[in-house]
């Protein structure tokens, strides 16, 4: 191969080609594609799980007085702080969160025992003692 404009001398960097026509200081590029391999291994599918519901402030609330095994009066609770806790958890405003804790959990009204059996099936596998304390709750 000789150096002349019709054929350029090819420098090579990497995959990249570069012709430089001396004649005319013109540069033209290649790229040159990696050879792709032909024995490559079938991609895994990973199913989607469903999307599942953020529990609310009232299950969280439920939860987390379970797992801290804290009284939310606040003679024995720092209210405040359980809700800041409660938000960076959540994402839930810390002053929504407060009023929930300063309402109390009480399991005599039928949306808290539901919350309370929802928030105690989630703990069966993790926590069953927990999960029947829960249920106990709404029990009595």
């Amino acid at each position: 191969m000789s150096n002349s404009p019709t054929n350029p001398p090819i420098i090579t960097f990497g995959l990249t080609n570069i012709g430089c026509d001396q004649s005319n200081a013109t540069f033209q590029t290649v790229v040159q594609q990696p050879p792709q391999k032909e024995d490559t291994a079938p991609v895994e599918t990973i199913e989607e799980e469903p999307e599942v519901e953020q529990l609310t402030t009232q299950q969280l609330i439920i939860l987390f007085e379970a797992l801290l095994d804290v009284s939310l009066n606040p003679q024995y609770t720092n209210q405040s702080a359980l809700a800041n806790l409660l938000s960076r958890i959540s994402g839930y405003k810390p002053n929504s969160i407060r009023y929930k804790i300063t309402s109390g959990v009480d399991y005599d009204k039928q949306q808290v025992k539901s919350d309370a059996l929802l928030v105690a099936a989630l703990l069966e596998k993790i926590k069953p003692d927990l999960a029947e304390k829960l249920r106990n709750n709404v029990a009595e």
